[in-house]
Parts: structure tokens; sequence; C-alpha cells
């Protein structure tokens, strides 16, 4: 299984999970969701400055 694909699957079923259980599962998927946007807001700016290193292009030598 992809990395992507765990991700899906995790997001998936913390989504469904208050509709399965009660309790502290609004406080797990919150939990989970902002740890997967914290994931991706930290890994798409690492993803595009080492594709697009315009920084690095645009500094005085």
């Amino acid at each position: 299984m992809t990395t992507p694909a765990k991700w899906k699957w995790l997001t998936l079923t913390t989504c469904l999970l208050p509709t399965l259980a009660v309790g502290c599962s609004t406080t797990l998927r919150d939990a989970v969701l902002s740890g997967v946007i914290d994931f991706v807001s930290s890994a798409v700016p690492a993803a595009l400055e080492a594709l697009l290193p315009i920084a690095r292009v645009l500094q005085p030598a």
C-alpha cells in the first residue's frame, strides 16, 4: 500500500468513526485531520522548492 493510499484510508476511517461510535471520536477525527493538514502543508512547499528552485536562481551570486 502506498503512502497516499494509507493517508486516504486513515482519513476516511476517522471521518466515518463518529457514525460508528460515540465519545471522543470527534476529538480523534479532528486530531487526525489536523495531522493530515500539517503533513500536506509541510510536504507541498518542500516538494515545490525542490522542483522549482526559483529562490536560488534569483539570489545574487
